[in-house]
């Protein structure tokens, strides 16, 4: 667990449950895969059923995408925005925190999962991360500030989590069953992760870790 600390210096409050797999996990995400291509083979049917419910309900969900996640924004409004430095947006992006342990796990699954090689992580702390939040209207200061940019689109909160993980596949479909939950205890599912994520988990540096699949989706 080297490395792990929250901010008062003081070791995560989950540190005594998570220390002893925290190694195996961090460090070897073949156990990630492992895991839910065993869930797919135990469940798969229960899979298949939820990932035809999702195709239905992300159809559904284009058409008042901006209702959704309380953004007025136009599709790719940022590339006229001055203050957001050009970027490239080809494929999907997340602007996530780069201090936290538990966002830059999940950014190692992501890069491990995405197959296509599409996903472009930014971390929330560079200019074009703040810039981003700043332009949707969101604190780049507020831990739960977190973005999903895709088609032009931009989603957040546990909906934009939700999304990410239909889109990467293998592990991100275990996510997918929270879609059914209504949207405020979504919210509040999500805050309160987020709120905490520093005392729960601790605190790192997404750049510090060596993970060449990372590296190559970081955009500054």
């Amino acid at each position: 667990m080297d490395g792990l600390m929250t901010a008062g210096g003081r070791e995560p409050v989950l540190y005594p449950l998570i220390s002893p797999y925290w190694k195996h996990l961090a460090g070897h995400a073949d156990f990630a895969e492992s895991w839910s291509l065993a869930v797919t083979f135990r469940f798969g049917g229960t899979i298949a059923a939820i990932e035809s419910l999702l195709w239905v309900s992300e159809a559904l969900d284009q058409s008042r995408a901006c209702v959704k996640t309380g953004f007025s924004h136009s599709p790719n409004s940022y590339r006229t925005d001055p203050a957001v430095p050009a970027f490239d947006d080809s494929g999907p992006v997340t602007v996530m925190d780069g201090e936290c342990v538990l966002c830059g796990f999940g950014a190692r699954l992501l890069a491990r999962f995405d197959k296509a090689a599409e996903f472009r992580i930014c971390r929330a702390q560079t200019e074009l991360g703040r810039s981003l939040f700043l332009h949707y209207g969101l604190s780049p200061d507020d831990p739960e500030s977190w973005l999903y940019l895709v088609d032009g689109r931009a989603y957040t909160s546990l909906d934009a989590v939700i999304r990410v993980g239909n889109r990467v596949g293998g592990f991100g479909l275990l996510l997918q069953p929270l879609r059914l939950l209504p949207r405020a205890l979504q919210d509040w599912l999500y805050r309160l992760v987020a709120t905490n994520r520093y005392r729960l988990f601790g605190r790192t540096d997404m750049c510090a870790i060596p993970d060449p699949g990372l590296r190559a989706r970081l955009i500054e």
